[in-house]
């Protein structure tokens, strides 16, 4: 996915509205934003009142996340969750 279609772009608004929305390439429950492909589960969440993108090492959820940091103000977004960072929380929180 190199472009988000208009349908894309109004599940990711819908994510920042906290509602839930579905695409052919997005889905979200209004909690948290996921790609329909391979790897693409967790691209944002919603955590403590503030956006949490998660690194998923795909250009296609960079382009997602690119989008989303630009339509949502600064102060709704938190630092970005690693790989490592949510796998040792996945670990802990069991």
């Amino acid at each position: 996915m190199l472009k988000l279609t208009p349908k894309d772009k109004d599940v990711v608004d819908a994510f920042t509205e906290q509602k839930p929305a579905t695409s052919k390439k997005l889905s979200t429950d209004g909690k948290r934003l996921d790609g329909m492909w391979m790897g693409g589960n967790g691209i944002a969440e919603w955590k403590n009142g503030k956006i949490v993108t998660n690194d998923l090492g795909s250009k296609s959820a960079q382009v997602v996340q690119n989008y989303l940091t630009k339509i949502a103000p600064s102060n709704w977004m938190s630092r970005s969750a690693s790989m490592i960072e949510r796998v040792a929380s996945a670990y802990l929180n069991r």
